[in-house]
């Protein structure tokens, strides 16, 4: 059952993958890969605050962090498309984008993790 679920979380993290890419364009300037970063964002975010729920609080299962976490998030994150866009501004001479475009993925991605787990530990402890 759980590889039916994870292939389910997956379509999903695919098909939410697939709409940031094609609405990123229409709101931002689409010379700088913003969708492959808000994907990568979203979903570091969403990793963090799923572990920590899960490791924490035990709100989640071991189980459905697999799912959500290799499922939908692993769909949804591409860490091939950001080092291939990343190469693509370099090839056309962009370094400087090229290098701002590993830097913000790479921090930004980071923190964000970081932020959704302190954002479970800073709810669980309010409560308790």
């Amino acid at each position: 059952m759980q590889i039916l679920l994870v292939a389910i979380a997956g379509a999903l993290g695919a098909l939410a993958r697939w709409g940031i890419s094609a609405l990123m364009p229409r709101l931002l300037p689409p010379t700088f890969p913003f969708g492959t970063l808000t994907a990568n964002l979203a979903g570091c975010f969403i990793l963090g605050v799923l572990t920590e729920l899960a490791e924490q609080t035990h709100l989640i299962s071991g189980e459905m962090c697999t799912i959500i976490g290799v499922g939908f998030i692993g769909a949804l994150t591409t860490f091939s498309t950001f080092e291939f866009e990343t190469f693509r501004l370099a090839r056309r001479g962009d370094m400087l984008m090229a290098g701002t475009n590993f830097m913000i993925n790479i921090i930004f991605c980071f923190l964000i993790s970081f932020a959704g787990m302190l954002l479970v530990d800073l709810l669980f402890n309010l409560q308790h």
